[in-house]
């Protein structure tokens, strides 16, 4: 919480909603934890393999592979 407060509400909100609306599962859990444990560091490492590999994030399916990894 020492970042901005909205953002921290927001991204307990956002983790629940996933949790809630995948019916509690354990596979939701899993999800939820996946896309909230992505940290700046990991992001900046991954970004340039995918552009390298699926092409310009503008076009292309970079776009679905920054969905698959991103929960942010």
């Amino acid at each position: 919480f020492a970042a901005d407060p909205y953002e921290a509400i927001a991204a307990m909100v956002e983790f629940w909603l996933y949790i809630l609306v995948m019916g509690n599962s354990p596979l939701g859990w899993i999800i939820a934890v996946g896309f909230h444990s992505i940290s700046p560091a990991s992001w900046a490492a991954f970004l340039p393999w995918l552009v390298e590999t699926f092409g310009s994030l503008l076009t292309g399916f970079t776009v679905v592979g920054c969905a698959a990894f991103t929960g942010t």
